[in-house]
């Protein structure tokens, strides 16, 4: 439920820095009283771009916010209710955006606490096994023999 736009926007990093520089972002979001925090640590600088903010928006609060159109994104949300041009979520639901370069969102009657998710897609294959997540079902396969051999265990 991303909204589509005029042009994609710059990479991730540049566009972030640009936002904070402006302080349109958190000026946005205090003018219509949203709590959020990007939640930065050893993913930035990734290949990936990622993405990981952290939103508590009071009842009836519009959200618009950019994302890069190269960037997959999802949003969870984990408290009250949010409407998004596809649909709602509910507490402990969430949703892949479609493609766009915003997300437009509005709390429900009690607001709504949410993650949203963001990354630029590694155009890889992805094999999944449990918790297990590599390229190969080969390197699934060596992941169990070594988890079930101990060489995955913390130290």
């Amino acid at each position: 439920a991303k909204a589509r736009g005029e042009a994609a926007v710059a990479p991730l990093r540049q566009f972030v820095e640009r936002m904070k520089a402006s302080g349109f972002v958190a000026e946005s979001m205090r003018r219509h009283g949203i709590e959020g925090a990007r939640v930065a640590g050893p993913v930035v600088g990734l290949a990936t771009q990622p993405l990981f903010v952290d939103l508590a928006l009071p009842v009836g609060a519009a959200l618009s916010l950019p994302l890069p159109a190269t960037h997959n994104a999802f949003i969870y949300v984990y408290e009250g209710a949010l409407s998004l041009p596809g649909g709602a979520l509910v507490a402990r639901h969430g949703g892949v955006l479609g493609a766009g370069d915003r997300i437009e969102a509005v709390a429900g009657e009690a607001g709504a606490r949410c993650l949203l998710l963001a990354a630029r897609p590694i155009g890889e294959p992805v094999v999944q096994y449990g918790p297990f997540v590599m390229n190969t079902r080969e390197e699934i396969e060596q992941a169990v023999r070594d988890y079930h051999s101990g060489r995955l265990a913390a130290g």
